[in-house]
């Protein structure tokens, strides 16, 4: 009788565990299978090449669109999906087994672009137009006036992106970063020089600083870039339209070009400033000028080996040339 009695007690308890067990799961399932909000604006989720099933998972939860990573890469598992690397608008508003869906799918409308530091205005609409996202002169016109302000950074467009949506994202960013930051036109100009001219972050500070000292005294900026780009200017002039999507830009000129070129841009000309940027320059060039480095240097170049030289008076200048060599 007992014997029978304590049976009863033992099933009872196991009953009682395993309902308690399946309450729990139940609960927990629910709980992680719901959406992870109701905000319901998409944002980009970029899923890269190589990226575990968990190594996405865990993304996806620490941006806040699913509630548990484990939850997520035991249903991909489970429905024997392949999650494919590519740029995603997804939402936390969107059910777990949506958003497996449609990263699975690899359907995805989003195009990433990445624009480098330094480039002119008409080597993004280069690049665009390469892309198959936005038409080259589309983008020339859009972009009238924006010059410097085109900030460089990665972006998502789509193929119903304008020209205007996308030049408006690239000038949304930059006025972004510069917060904070007074920045005159001026000083971007100036921090457009020192884009094209600095080999590394360490350089920009202190080759501002020269064209900085140089201002000071009304000397001539004799920065080669601006050169070149007034030099490219007059020969986009002289192409087709189609040509001007293959133009190479930035090509070195010879020393007697950098004396003889009739631009506005001819800082060996000219005094002072160019008329406006020559390129967009990166938030480190930006900074580097407004905090330029205070010395008594007056010239500048990088030798053969991409070292950069100082110095304070023209002789000097000349003799670190014939010392070291200029970079080819």
């Amino acid at each position: 009788m007992l014997k029978s009695v304590t049976l009863k007690i033992i099933s009872i308890v196991i009953i009682i565990f395993v309902l308690a067990g399946v309450g729990i799961a139940f609960y927990y399932w629910q709980k992680v299978s719901k959406i992870a909000s109701s905000n319901s604006e998409k944002t980009v989720f970029e899923i890269k090449e190589g990226e575990s099933t968990l190594e996405i998972a865990e993304g996806l939860e620490e941006d806040g669109y699913i509630r548990s990573a484990w939850y997520f890469a035991t249903l991909v598992k489970y429905r024997h999906h392949i999650l494919q690397p590519g740029a995603y608008l997804i939402s936390p508003n969107m059910k777990v087994s949506e958003i497996i869906n449609k990263i699975s799918s690899g359907e995805t409308s989003l195009i990433k672009i990445t624009i480098p530091e330094g480039w002119r205005r008409e080597q993004i609409a280069q690049y665009l137009d390469g892309q198959g996202s936005i038409e080259y002169q589309s983008f020339i016109t859009a972009a009238e006036g924006f010059d410097g302000k085109l900030f460089p950074d990665t972006f998502y467009v789509t193929l119903e992106t304008t020209a205007e949506d996308a030049v408006k994202l690239m000038n949304e960013d930059y006025i972004e970063r510069i917060d904070g930051l007074e920045v005159s036109d001026n000083d971007l100009v100036l921090a457009s020089i020192v884009e094209r001219e600095a080999k590394n972050n360490g350089e920009r500070a202190a080759i501002a600083g020269v064209y900085k000292n140089r201002l000071n005294i009304d000397m001539k900026l004799e920065a080669d870039p601006t050169v070149i780009y007034g030099s490219d200017n007059i020969e986009l002039d002289k192409l087709s339209s189609d040509a001007r999507k293959e133009y190479k830009f930035w090509k070195s000129i010879s020393s007697l070009g950098y004396k003889n070129s009739q631009n506005p841009y001819n800082t060996y000309l000219f005094k002072g400033l160019p008329p406006g940027p020559i390129c967009n320059p990166g938030l480190m060039s930006i900074e580097a000028t407004l905090n330029y480095q205070k010395h008594n240097y007056y010239y500048f170049f990088h030798d053969a080996d991409g070292d950069i030289h100082f110095s304070k008076t023209s002789t000097e200048h000349e003799n670190a040339i014939a010392k070291y060599g200029l970079a080819q």
